[in-house]
């Protein structure tokens, strides 16, 4: 179970990184690295499992960064975009 403690320190390095990283954060795939995967795995996604967690899963519709999958099922797509706004 997710306890809020850990999502709640989670979220104060996330702050910490993005003040410190924020001029990096145009990168997509960094924001992915620092920010998506640690936010996943607080919340109990195992993002080394394809049966759970699937990067860049393909659609109909192009591609996802992210398909989760509970019971081998999609249940959410996640697209990630870099954050913009920061360089000020």
């Amino acid at each position: 179970m997710v306890k809020i403690e850990e999502i709640l320190e989670l979220i104060e390095r996330m702050r910490i990184k993005i003040d410190k990283y924020k001029h990096d954060f145009a990168n997509e795939m960094l924001v992915r690295y620092v920010l998506v995967d640690p936010l996943l795995r607080v919340l109990g996604w195992d993002t080394e499992d394809p049966d759970q967690v699937y990067p860049e899963y393909s659609t109909q519709q192009g591609r996802v960064d992210y398909a989760l999958k509970i019971d081998k099922t999609i249940k959410v797509f996640i697209e990630v975009k870099t954050l913009g706004g920061l360089n000020d």
